[in-house]
């Protein structure tokens, strides 16, 4: 902790050494930004805690490298920003301001599609347009639980150089540290801590990519390395994850005792469904029950955005978000004896899955 912390500040010391011209000339070509340096530090202090510290200072180049420059994070009952640092530096690596705790924006993180969410965003922007500019910002986060890793991505768009990135995981010497790398050809760096073990990956001059149509995903062009936890703990459940069983039983523990019904809803489904000798059609017509009982509405909040309302809930209030209506027509299901499989789902443009790597990678 000392050695990252002192790095960063003899970064911040040397006044001119941001300056755009001190960029290696290979780097600059087909770039909007530059990642100058990148020091992610990811300590897991328990099963229960984690800190994470990332430091990081982009120089942006053109108005195409504008996505690059400000600072969001998320935060909510879980997850605790414990403090923000930044600063703004001109072409010739002179600092011109600092980041004032007023002009940061602490904003709802609740989307369009979400009625109720715990999450917030602190953000922040020094909105330079005299370009080249450097921003540097410093940001601690403490979290509880250890569900969630984050995942080194040094160069996560095209068109964005780096001079330096390293990622410094730290955990007791006792405990299992699972990760996979991508793009990676090398074994990360060991030392010890005090009480802890390190691993650290690092990577140097990586030049802009641009990316073709029809190209590979992403991870298939630039370093990355996914993280893992063994045993870790969310609010009082817990879980493993060294395999897809383990993982699969942890999710099964948020649910378990959520399928009951109410008699209501058991007359309708087996009004439904005992009329019908052909199972196909029987899913079919539960399925349009349940479709004309219900609406989608997402509700996240605290560990209900992993654990589903239970079955109960929704027939009485006639709505839920993704997993309550999920395990909604499980329980439906389930009472006329029709195996079903509450699953997690990864949606979007990057919906990969690294079947190879039990870890968190869903986002439904």
């Amino acid at each position: 902790m000392l050695l990252l912390l002192c790095t960063g500040i003899s970064l911040r010391a040397q006044q001119g050494s941001y300056a755009i011209t001190n960029i290696p000339t290979d780097l600059m070509t087909n770039a909007n930004a530059v990642v100058r340096v990148q020091q992610m530090r990811f300590e897991i202090l328990d099963t229960r805690r984690t800190l994470l510290r990332n430091y990081y200072v982009v120089s942006i180049l053109n108005e195409n490298g504008e996505g690059h420059s400000g600072f969001a994070e998320y935060y909510d009952k879980y997850r605790d920003i414990k403090s923000i640092e930044g600063n703004l530096y001109d072409a010739q690596g002179r600092l011109l301001r600092k980041l004032k705790k007023r002009e940061l924006h602490d904003l709802s993180g609740v989307s369009g599609e979400t009625l109720m969410d715990d999450s917030r965003i602190k953000q922040h922007n020094f909105y330079n347009r005299s370009y080249p500019y450097t921003v540097e910002y410093t940001v601690e986060i403490e979290s509880k639980g250890t569900l969630f890793f984050p995942e080194w991505t040094p160069q996560p768009a095209e068109r964005l150089a780096v001079q330096r990135s390293t990622m410094t995981m730290v955990y007791p010497r006792n405990y299992v540290l699972r990760y996979k790398g991508f793009n990676y050809d090398r074994e990360p760096q060991a030392g010890e801590e005090r009480m802890s073990t390190t691993l650290t990956w690092m990577v140097d001059r990586l030049p802009a990519i641009v990316r073709e149509p029809y190209s590979p995903m992403w991870h298939e062009l630039s370093t990355k390395v996914i993280f893992g936890p063994s045993a870790f703990q969310v609010e009082d459940y817990r879980g493993t994850m060294t395999t897809w069983k383990d993982f699969g039983k942890f999710v099964n523990t948020l649910k378990q005792g959520r399928s009951g019904l109410p008699a209501s809803v058991k007359n309708d489904i087996h009004r439904i469904a005992d009329v019908v000798p052909d199972q196909k059609e029987k899913l079919i017509r539960l399925y349009q029950y349940m479709q004309s009982q219900t609406r989608y509405v997402s509700i996240q909040l605290g560990i209900g955005s992993w654990q589903p309302y239970d079955a109960t809930y929704v027939a009485n209030r006639k709505y839920g978000d993704c997993k309550a209506l999920v395990n909604y027509m499980f329980s439906i299901l389930k009472e006329v004896n029709i195996d079903s499989y509450y699953a997690l789902v990864r949606a979007g443009d990057d919906g990969y899955i690294t079947p190879d790597f039990p870890s968190q990678q869903f986002n439904h």
